[in-house]
């Protein structure tokens, strides 16, 4: 009786060891599919080569929209000195017209950090409203700069 019990113990651990190892290959082979089929998503050679011409291009316009945003920072800061020379004769709405170019320039600076971030099929408009963005700071730091030079 207990040789047919500890034989019934090996064969249900064999069983069962038997079966783990089948499970275990079907685990297996699953994962190993799943790396195929994610291996054959990869994009065709001239598809790299698109998307290595698109990351190089966004890594220059990124750089070229930073120096713009560099220049117009030294203007807001050039304008700001001005008008704390003004002091008091300076009208208020100039004060006003700098603290929203100021605020324009942190809006297009967290546009052009964001860049990163934007799909390829987007990256034209994306290019198009950052350029935009940044041709309007530059008319609205003008004016600023006119009216301030005006009070002199």
């Amino acid at each position: 009786m207990k040789t047919t019990m500890m034989l019934g113990v090996a064969l249900l651990s064999v069983t069962s060891a038997c079966a783990s190892s089948s499970h275990g290959e079907k685990v297996r082979d699953a994962r190993m599919a799943q790396a195929d089929a994610r291996g054959a998503g990869q994009p065709a050679t001239g598809a790299r080569e698109d998307l290595k011409q698109l990351s190089s291009d966004r890594t220059d316009y990124q750089a070229h929209a930073r120096a713009e945003l560099g220049k117009q920072r030294v203007r807001i800061d050039t304008s700001k000195e001005k008008l704390a020379i003004l002091g008091a004769h300076a009208p208020v709405s100039l004060a006003t017209d700098l603290g929203a170019a100021e605020k324009q320039h942190a809006m297009v600076s967290d546009e052009v950090a964001q860049l990163d971030g934007t799909s390829p099929d987007r990256w034209d408009s994306a290019k198009q409203r950052v350029d935009r963005d940044l041709s309007e700071l530059d008319a609205r730091l003008s004016q600023v700069a006119s009216k301030i030079d005006e009070q002199r």
